[in-house]
């Protein structure tokens, strides 16, 4: 599981650097330096909460019967969310900025990656790991 965990993970930030400046491009950004800047944030969140969120997550829809990559999914979403709120809440005050501007981009960001790390991990285990599903 921790090698499956691993790719999904490394495709998720790979697809998250080439995405995301996409997503935040403002006219004066450099598309690499938009990539970067979110790069040095994302990729250690992923690679560190990501997997054993996504562990954790796994655990607990495999206790179930029914609806085990539901749940599965839905759980990668919250955590997704939660660290990315969570994360705001905690710099918020010392940031001094507005909620809307960033927080937005903040949630939707842990959303986004949350659904893409998912959805890495379906594919492997559809793809190579056909026993698991």
């Amino acid at each position: 599981m921790g090698e499956r965990k691993l790719l999904a993970a490394f495709l998720t930030s790979l697809l998250s650097f080439f995405l995301w400046p996409i997503i935040l491009m403002e006219p004066y950004n450099a598309y690499f330096e938009v990539g970067l800047g979110v790069s040095i944030v994302a990729v250690p969140i992923i690679f560190t909460y990501g997997i054993f969120s996504s562990i954790w997550a796994e655990r607990i829809a495999n206790k179930r019967e029914k609806g085990i990559e539901l749940v599965k999914f839905l759980l990668n979403i919250v955590f997704g969310i939660g660290f990315t709120g969570l994360l705001f809440i905690l710099i918020y005050p010392f940031w001094g900025i507005d909620f809307f501007i960033y927080g937005k981009t903040l949630l939707i960001g842990g959303l986004f990656c949350s659904m893409l790390y998912y959805l890495f991990d379906l594919f492997i285990r559809m793809m190579f790991i056909k026993k698991e599903l």
